[in-house]
């Protein structure tokens, strides 16, 4: 871990006592200050690795702040005069101060909220307090050495594979994070979350390289994974089983599993910046999804015929009309099955899903013949069904094609057994899990 240290030196003598005026003063800018009585020198000196800017912030026992001193660590010795008494030191380091925004320091106080001023921010944060007491007689013995603690995680690369071919957009929203630090290392009430939009790559990888700073998390967080389907949404959701700690590199990695119960597993490779390693990984599956298809809308890009809520299973039209080679009209209902065997085998099937595209129900086409958004234009869709009825016309178990006839504003859908291959289309459903 890199390590900055602030020695604080106190030397005894009579001085005067610099004022503290609003902005970061340096110790040139405090002379002609006005003298308070006995003072004694307080010498600071910074060291450590790294390119690191620090500011110094002296308050005394009524938590006014008396002195604001600035440098680079491990350069010049910084130098104040200050009145015997008690004082507490503060000290903030980070690789760049105009991403940071706090107080002016005429308002400043210990409990003052250090915030981002760029919510996708690359700048560190350390922080350090101790107290300091400066007594009238001692001889160079009042020394302090304030040790920078870092109080952020760097989220550096975030890769989701074998995203679904139908995926339009990706991101990850990491949830239950600090968003603000108090100058004395304690945290305000609340929580904020993060979202960060994914870029396809190759062989189904989406992936981005934030490389930022968040403050962490006090518990476990919560991640979600938002896969898009155009505009249709499909969240899942993970609470984790620890916090994202302070002084450690995380990257999150997941791997789509597309079985019928669909599954994305991720590693969370958390490497802190001393060295020590942490390996945190989690699993959620359809379970977690924060969307249930719905009947007459889109999920995954695909027309959502029937959903069994109680069983979390639901039906998907293809969105596609699919070719087949239509045999003579007076062949046997075996042929006809026999031409639809190899195009709805060849059809892509909805990411997850490991069932067989099949002809509808009944119940079914019925259902989406009756969408005329579904029509492309045509009056009707005059479709193949499965009928698994068993009526006075209907045989069950029986090849069937039929639409939906609209007359005097109601609607009856109709059926036949003697097959046209000009006329009848072929459109196959789905069974899903969700």
């Amino acid at each position: 871990m890199k390590k900055h240290f602030f020695l604080v030196t106190a030397i005894c003598g009579m001085m005067s006592l610099s004022a503290c005026t609003e902005g970061v003063l340096n110790h040139d800018e405090t002379e002609g200050s006005e003298a308070l009585g006995e003072t004694t020198p307080l010498l600071i000196h910074t060291r450590g690795d790294g390119d690191v800017q620090s500011r110094v912030y002296i308050f005394d026992s009524y938590d006014h702040c008396v002195e604001s001193l600035s440098g680079e660590v491990g350069g010049e010795v910084l130098a104040t005069r200050l009145p015997m008494g008690a004082y507490t030191v503060y000290a903030v380091g980070t690789n760049n101060f105009s991403y940071l925004s706090l107080p002016a320091q005429s308002s400043l106080t210990p409990t003052s909220v250090i915030a981002w001023a760029d919510a996708n921010t690359t700048a560190d944060l350390l922080l350090a307090e101790a107290p300091v007491t400066l007594r009238w007689g001692q001889e160079n013995v009042a020394q302090l050495n304030l040790e920078l603690q870092r109080k952020v995680f760097s989220l550096d690369a975030i890769t989701i594979h074998q995203v679904p071919d139908e995926v339009t957009a990706v991101s990850v929203k990491v949830s239950g994070l600090r968003g603000q630090i108090r100058l004395n290392g304690t945290y305000p009430e609340g929580t904020v979350s993060k979202t960060f939009v994914l870029t396809e790559g190759s062989d189904h990888s989406w992936s981005v390289a934030p490389e930022v700073k968040l403050l962490p998390s006090d518990d476990a967080p919560t991640i979600d994974v938002s896969f898009f389907f155009g505009e249709q949404e499909v969240v899942y959701t993970y609470t984790g089983t620890a916090p994202f700690a302070a002084n450690t590199k995380v990257t999150l990695t997941g791997n789509y599993n597309g079985s019928q119960n669909i599954s994305l597993r991720a590693s969370l490779t958390a490497q802190a910046w001393d060295a020590n390693t942490q390996d945190v990984a989690f699993d959620f599956d359809n379970s977690h999804a924060g969307q249930a298809p719905v009947v007459g809308s889109r999920y995954q890009g695909y027309y959502v015929v029937s959903v069994n809520e109680t069983a979390r299973k639901a039906v998907l039209l293809t969105k596609n009309l699919v070719e087949y080679t239509a045999p003579e009209n007076s062949a046997p209902e075996a042929d006809w099955l026999a031409s639809f065997v190899t195009p709805m085998a060849n059809l892509a099937k909805p990411s997850g899903t490991t069932a067989d595209w099949r002809l509808p129900t009944y119940a079914e086409a019925k259902a989406f013949t009756q969408d005329n958004s579904l029509y492309d234009g045509d009056i009707s869709m005059i479709v193949f069904y499965h009928d698994e009825r068993e009526t006075r016309d209907h045989k069950p178990n029986t090849l069937y094609w039929g639409y939906t006839r609209y007359t005097d504003g109601t609607s009856k859908f109709v059926s036949n057994i003697s097959y046209d291959g000009s006329k009848v289309k072929l459109y196959p459903v789905i069974d899903i899990d969700y």
